[in-house]
């Protein structure tokens, strides 16, 4: 409340449009109030009690006044707008559109010279690490710290990514942003959980399109068919916007994208299917699938993953039909279509589907090396990635890259489903080759470096390794067939090529019928290995495959368990990032499994089957694990 005379004078200076001391005058009263949480409070909560109307209208002449005709106004009022900072935000944000050319761009200028606090005190970790440099990376990398944010916890994201929406400056990037949130890899109920105050807290008084969205999107759970309409004229807008009347987009994308209107459509589809509007959806789903035609095996993918995963079997058949010459010439989205057909119990076509996707042509032999290792493994397609590789294998000379690449991941494949000797067999022309013909050592040498990795692995093995590895499988064949004596032969003659190689080593250990020689050899084996090891982590501390080799070793043979553990989760924290952790994470489990902790080993097991449910090895040591558990809790 204002002492009398100070009111009058307030009063007086309000109605003197015209007054040059009207800006200062203006920020002298609104600054305290804005500001008075500052001293106390960190970080993004400095707005968390939104300017009301009064300061609103102070805010409004301010910006009015950056299109004066007189330098001082404009001057005071650029001042005392940045002084401002964060509370002017949508208030500027929204003036950078303004009809009068100058206040936009005075806006917009001022709009850049806002320091964004990104980091907000209630923060996690992971989201802190996420926004550490947001401020200085490229619209691009901004887009895809969005998709590394939208993969979190919901409980943890939502804010992060509101405060995207409310304050980077590029309206693309705020509007990817409000979309991953539409789109919940969690589910719409776990959403629902944490959305309404976050969004109303973080957003405020925006008006950006996103932060629209967003509250439309918590209208919706009162009343989804009205929303719908809404929803409707949105994506109608967008599309008009980044096509422009005549299909080329006006805009630049520096508005929306042409993934923006897609991901609104997916959400609009989603409200469809939740209120039974079969004929809407289906509308919905032709509309995102003609909206960019050179995307239609990636989103042909996405809906037929979505029809089954709601098994909304009707939709698919319609989905299948509506398609189905478009159908028959994409690979990819037969595979899934199988496995859908597959989920219903439709075994025989289901099979048809992916005989159909096997004999589509190709442009590349890699595309069906990507579709086997990439696609079929990572979707429990054993049998189809087999065919896949073998395919490779006929078409292709015995030279090829490709034919080479092929057999060796046919192998691992073969010896991770248990069909030991096949995979011998998978190898042998090629160690036969190697040996016999110079010529052919050479290419295959030199194609081994051509695809040689920057930690120097390769996607192909050694001759040496080669060979050894056939022996490997072939000693797990004879494991199969208790023939012991065929068994220990291979291994020796397998660890004799590839001393270094623990996998050996470790069935070695494991192996039965052995006399006090090999069991004494064995151990010298382990007991070498491990230091070789070990100087390996000395001269390069930060080398997470050493560590995760001395843990693997010990915690499959014996040794120091809890020093394996220690190793195993430091091989962990060093794992370069983008890198699976499926491997390290299965060695983890491996290590709490040795040293009789089964509760943590099945935890971190479960982890690493979550990471890559490709390998089926993972899964076995999970079932030994859970096995354990189970008959340690009985009484």
């Amino acid at each position: 409340m204002f002492a009398p005379d100070v009111h009058w004078l307030f009063q007086l200076v309000m109605t003197s449009a015209k007054s040059i001391f009207l800006p200062l005058l203006g920020f002298v009263l609104l600054t305290p109030v804005l500001y008075a949480d500052d001293a106390r409070r960190v970080g993004l909560d400095s707005v968390a009690a939104e300017p009301d109307s009064a300061k609103l209208q102070l805010l409004d002449r301010l910006i009015s006044q950056l299109g004066s005709q007189r330098y001082v106004e404009r001057r005071h009022a650029q001042q005392q707008l940045r002084q401002v900072g964060i509370p002017a935000f949508d208030r500027l944000h929204a003036a950078s559109s303004h009809v009068d050319p100058e206040i936009a761009a005075a806006a917009g200028y001022l709009l850049g010279k806002i320091s964004i606090p990104w980091v907000d005190a209630d923060d996690s970790p992971a989201i802190r690490s996420k926004f550490s440099d947001y401020a200085n990376q490229s619209n691009d990398q901004r887009v895809k710290i969005i998709e590394q944010l939208a993969d979190m916890p919901r409980s943890d994201s939502v804010a992060a990514l509101c405060r995207i929406v409310r304050f980077d400056s590029v309206e693309y990037v705020s509007r990817t942003a409000a979309t991953a949130l539409l789109r919940s890899e969690d589910g719409q109920d776990e959403l629902q959980k944490v959305a309404p105050v976050a969004i109303a807290t973080e957003l405020g008084s925006s008006s950006r399109r996103g932060a629209d969205w967003l509250r439309l999107y918590l209208h919706q759970q009162s009343e989804p068919q009205e929303a719908l309409e809404s929803w409707r004229e949105i994506i109608d807008e967008e599309a008009n916007l980044v096509r422009g009347s005549s299909g080329i987009s006006q805009t630049g994308m520096d508005q929306t994208t042409d993934r923006v209107v897609v991901e609104l459509m997916w959400h609009l589809l989603d409200l469809c299917q939740e209120l039974d509007q079969t004929e809407q959806a289906l509308d919905m789903m032709a509309r995102i699938l003609d909206h960019d035609p050179d995307q239609f095996e990636t989103t042909m993918v996405e809906l037929i993953d979505w029809f089954s995963e709601i098994q909304a079997w009707e939709a698919l058949d319609e989905l299948l039909t509506r398609y189905q010459q478009r159908l028959a010439q994409s690979r990819r989205p037969q595979y899934v279509a199988a496995i859908a057909r597959q989920a219903q119990g439709r075994l025989e076509e289901a099979q048809q589907l992916a005989a159909a996707a096997l004999h589509c042509p190709v442009q590349q032999p890699l595309e069906r090396l990507h579709d086997a290792q990439g696609f079929l493994l990572h979707r429990g397609q054993w049998e189809w990635a087999e065919q896949e590789y073998r395919a490779t294998i006929d078409a292709e000379p015995i030279d090829s890259p490709w034919s080479l690449i092929a057999r060796t991941w046919l192998a691992n494949l073969l010896f991770d489903t248990n069909k030991h000797q096949r995979a011998a067999e998978a190898l042998q022309p090629l160690e036969e080759r190697i040996e016999q013909d110079t010529d052919f050592r050479n290419v295959y040498n030199r194609i081994r470096k051509r695809f040689a990795s920057d930690s120097g692995g390769s996607w192909l093995m050694t001759p040496k390794r080669l060979a050894a590895r056939r022996h490997f499988f072939l000693a797990a064949h004879f494991r199969d067939q208790r023939d012991n004596p065929a068994e220990q032969k291979h291994l020796r003659a397998s660890i004799e090529l590839d001393p270094q190689d623990a996998d050996v080593v470790i069935a070695m250990y494991g192996a039965r019928g052995t006399d006090d020689a090999w069991r004494d050899e064995v151990r010298t084996r382990i007991a070498a290995l491990t230091r070789e090891f070990q100087r390996e982590i000395d001269n390069a501390p930060d080398d997470s495959m050493a560590h995760n080799q001395w843990a693997w070793l010990v915690s499959n043979t014996e040794g120091d368990f809890q020093k394996a553990i220690r190793y195993s989760r430091r091989s962990l924290d060093l794992l370069p990032e983008g890198a699976s952790s499926a491997g390290y994470l299965d060695t983890l489990g491996r290590c709490y499994f040795a040293a009789g902790d089964y509760k943590n080993a099945v935890k971190y097991q479960r982890e690493a089957v979550a990471k890559d449910g490709s390998m089926q090895v993972l899964q076995r040591q999970l079932d030994v694990f859970e096995t354990a558990l189970a008959s340690q809790k009985q009484p």
